[in-house]
């Protein structure tokens, strides 16, 4: 079942609804090398810590993001709990072991307050470093050791985008013309029909 902790990591995609044809996702620029392109927010399953896959949701945004818009919580920001988010699983082609048959995203309407208070120009999205100053960007390689011994915030994402869903068609667009992670196009294209009808229930 859906609430059973089995993938090795999940993603969470924050929807904001444009008209019955156009769909906006939260998306992060992706820092890693080689691998640069915008992609929804995703991390790590902890087994033995997180309980379900909303378990997992809850915190890794907290820790990937939340950190980066003010410390703004879950229900700061979507509508609703995770528990009540469109659940869409896609099979996990890279993993070669059974304990990780799939890969979970989680899509969940956020709060037209944070759109307003985080959306800048053409659907960039503003993200501000942590007021405490304890924290370590990714491409400061030498203070890594401060997240671990200090607890130190870590800075995975420093840019955030709107990407445009075209519902007809399932297709995304950036609107700086950067690539989008191919996973993340490729599930779109697919058209779940889970995610569609939730979509189309806004038209």
């Amino acid at each position: 079942s859906d609430r059973r902790v089995v993938p090795r990591e999940v993603f969470i995609v924050g929807v904001q609804i444009e008209s019955e044809e156009s769909v906006l996702l939260h998306a992060v620029w992706c820092t890693e090398k080689r691998k640069h392109a915008w992609q929804f927010v995703g991390g790590e399953v902890r087994f033995g810590h997180d309980e379900t896959v909303y378990d997992a949701a809850r915190r890794v945004w907290a820790e990937k993001v939340g950190c980066v818009y003010g410390g703004l919580g879950w229900d700061d920001v979507f509508e609703v709990p995770a528990e009540k988010g469109i659940l869409v699983h896609i099979s996990d082609e890279d993993s070669s072991s059974l304990r990780h048959p799939s890969r979970p995203f989680l899509f969940v309407k956020v709060k037209q307050e944070f759109v307003a208070a985080r959306t800048v120009g053409r659907r960039h999205i503003r993200m501000t470093m942590p007021e405490h100053g304890q924290f370590v960007k990714h491409n400061n390689t030498e203070a890594v050791r401060q997240v671990h011994s200090e607890g130190w915030t870590f800075i995975e994402h420093e840019e955030g985008s709107w990407l445009e869903l075209d519902v007809t068609n399932g297709r995304m667009s950036s609107v700086d013309d950067r690539p989008i992670r191919k996973e993340h196009t490729e599930l779109m294209r697919a058209k779940p029909d889970t995610l569609w009808q939730w979509l189309e229930g806004f038209g």
